[in-house]
């Protein structure tokens, strides 16, 4: 991967109206952002993702978009799922095994495999997230992302960043692992923790949650990095 990725991952906030306010003021100041190695992911919720599509379109914001989840069915009679190929009218990535999933929806590795085929069925590049360095990783996967639940800030109050020595170490072992993904780090990533995050090796993109819902605050992480 030549340019380095930030992942904004909304989670079930922002209306479609919130997600034209956020994209708008991001346009504004794309100017004044260093973009010139960097690309950016956009992971509204399933509401927002048309909303999110037409506006990079015909706004011309270089942004890609990307879905936060996806259905272990393909289309058919399954009340309640989005299935790939709804997805990929709208997106190029979609978010796999979230620790808020396999938390909150008792999901387990074999959703989480059934959810990488049906996005590899219709082109959707998954984002698959690790909870430990010995995680199981599906084949034919390039993005991995390194997600400890102690640094993610739903499960624990006052989360934050985990130690820059295990954060090396864990990354140390994926990249031997799996030489050829890009490797990713999410878990109480701001403007504040990006700037010693950027320092360790093997690191090639971040997974933001809270701190990318507000637009100020979500280029101060892209001004720091």
């Amino acid at each position: 991967m030549e340019k380095k990725r930030i992942i904004a991952n909304w989670k079930s906030y922002k209306t479609a109206e919130e997600t034209v306010l956020f994209l708008d003021s991001l346009k504004a100041a794309w100017d004044e952002l260093p973009m010139q190695n960097k690309e950016i992911i956009i992971l509204p919720s399933y509401m927002s993702l048309s909303t999110a599509y037409v506006y990079k379109e015909t706004e011309g914001l270089p942004i890609f978009i990307g879905a936060q989840d996806i259905s272990t069915y393909d289309e058919g009679p399954y009340t309640g799922e989005v299935s790939g190929r709804q997805i990929s009218e709208f997106c190029q990535f979609v978010l796999i095994n979230h620790s808020e999933r396999r938390r909150y929806n008792h999901e387990g590795d074999q959703e989480a495999r059934a959810k990488v085929i049906q996005a590899q069925k219709y082109n959707l590049t998954p984002l698959y997230c690790v909870q430990d360095e010995q995680a199981a990783v599906p084949d034919n996967i390039s993005e991995i992302v390194y997600e400890p639940p102690s640094a993610i800030s739903t499960f624990q109050q006052g989360a934050k960043v985990q130690d820059s020595a295990e954060i090396e170490r864990v990354f140390s072992v994926l990249g031997k692992r799996y030489p050829q993904a890009n490797l990713y780090y999410g878990g109480s990533v701001d403007s504040e923790s990006i700037k010693s995050l950027v320092l360790l090796p093997h690191i090639t993109g971040f997974l933001v949650g809270s701190a990318s819902l507000n637009p100020e605050s979500f280029a101060k992480i892209l001004m720091a990095w």
